[in-house]
């Protein structure tokens, strides 16, 4: 009966540390935690915070397309539909991934940048990439149309994590701590803004900047190197003339509302 009891408690203690999240782990080593379960069960916040940007975008695509799709279609849930489902095959990607052991990804890092930088570049191919109003951002394979940036945000994001992990014991260096989380993507850089793709190129750099921040990069050098975007991000954005005229409409919608300030 001693035996039963003391292995109901441990029991319970594994189920509670597993589901509540909490910090303090069991006895055995933390390289050596259970998968596919994560080891302190679900990050909830997370997961929330997840789930709410999502139904944001949800709400957003909706909202900006209902209009259009029921003139064009008939049906102003087209668009909205086809997101839905997406979002759930995006769920199944999610439950899929917290069940992988994340130590096996970092090996991953520089082949899906390269991947990435690739498709950028067979976007610029005749009869492969597809332009668009103006912006050469698609790849067409078959009767599907991709877009390689979406897909370069997540290989850029995933290759700077990989190497703040790995330099950790070097940030205050800035060749380690900054140069080289910009020169090794220049390459992706480079093409989004030959499509052009400003507005990715600027997503991704925010959170490579976070990214830095959290991983403890000194400030003295995320400083410089926020200054230094900044200068070429005003260059760029002003340089262009819709870019310009994209601030100029955001700063002051009702010159053109039902023009260039619509939205």
């Amino acid at each position: 009966m001693t035996s039963v009891a003391q292995g109901w408690e441990r029991f319970k203690k594994w189920s509670a540390l597993r589901f509540s999240g909490a910090s303090e782990q069991l006895s055995r080593p933390a390289a050596s935690c259970d998968w596919p379960l994560p080891a302190n069960g679900v990050d909830v916040p997370l997961l929330l915070t997840v789930i709410t940007l999502v139904c944001f975008g949800l709400l957003m695509v909706y909202s900006s397309s209902f209009i259009y799709a029921q003139e064009k279609t008939g049906d102003g849930f087209t668009f909205i539909k086809k997101q839905i489902v997406y979002a759930m095959m995006g769920g199944v990607a999610l439950v899929a991934a917290c069940r992988l052991d994340y130590r096996y990804w970092k090996k991953w890092a520089y082949p899906v940048l390269i991947i990435a930088i690739v498709m950028l570049g067979l976007v610029f191919v005749p009869g492969m990439g597809t332009r668009v109003l103006g912006a050469q951002r698609w790849l067409k394979l078959g009767p599907l149309t991709f877009q390689p940036g979406e897909f370069a945000k997540f290989a850029i994001v995933f290759f700077i994590a990989r190497q703040l992990d790995l330099k950790r014991d070097r940030l205050d260096n800035l060749a380690a701590g900054v140069l080289g989380n910009f020169i090794v993507p220049l390459p992706a850089f480079l093409l989004l803004l030959l499509q052009p793709d400003f507005g990715t190129t600027v997503i991704i750099t925010c959170v490579i900047f976070f990214l830095m921040f959290i991983a403890g990069v000194p400030k003295r050098y995320l400083f410089s190197a926020l200054v230094l975007a900044t200068l070429a991000g005003l260059a760029l954005a002003l340089g262009s003339d819709y870019r310009r005229q994209r601030i100029l409409t955001f700063i002051d919608p009702w010159r053109d509302p039902g023009g260039r300030g619509f939205q």
